[in-house]
């Protein structure tokens, strides 16, 4: 993510054992997004939860940062939200709208696409990788799918591309 015009604030904890909201920081994206969060900040051990509201943030940048799931590096969509984010639980709790989203495995096939969709109440963890929406909405959704002799039934094969992105990363590398 390429960030421009960056503004941190940081204020001082005067009390270790009190969370208080010590840290805001807000920036713009070279896409024209932008990101603004509040919340605390300890060095040692260093913990940060923030109120996180996000608009069009490129997943291409953002998504290898968070899991290694192949449908994360090869995606594309902006990304519209508001949650909870902590570091270095690595976690987000909120909602989250994907526009102009594809979703792909590889760099040649692309699985499923939508000009918009909405995850409500989204839980979303870094290790071991879990994610998790109460609710889906998804405009205008194409998916790929690929008849042969080998493969009778389709439903099949769409309930596989979901294990597939959604199954956790440490039963899915066993």
């Amino acid at each position: 993510i390429i960030l421009k015009k960056v503004n941190v604030k940081a204020i001082p904890v005067k009390d270790k054992n009190l969370k208080q909201h010590n840290l805001t920081i807000s920036s713009y994206t070279d896409n024209g997004g932008w990101i603004k969060a509040k919340g605390s900040l300890t060095l040692y051990p260093f913990d940060t939860s923030l109120s996180l509201d996000m608009k069009k943030i490129s997943t291409t940048a953002l998504l290898p940062f968070f899991t290694s799931n192949p449908y994360a590096i090869f995606s594309k969509a902006n990304l519209n939200g508001r949650g909870i984010f902590t570091y270095p639980k690595g976690g987000y709790v909120g909602n989250i709208e994907a526009e102009k989203a594809t979703l792909a495995a590889n760099e040649v096939t692309e699985s499923i696409r939508w000009d918009s969709g909405a995850f409500s109440d989204v839980i979303y963890k870094r290790s071991p990788f879990y994610f998790e929406s109460k609710k889906i909405t998804l405009e205008s959704p194409t998916v790929d799918m690929e008849k042969t002799s080998s493969i009778n039934n389709p439903h099949s094969q769409f309930s596989s591309f979901f294990k597939s992105i959604l199954i956790s990363e440490s039963i899915s590398s066993k």
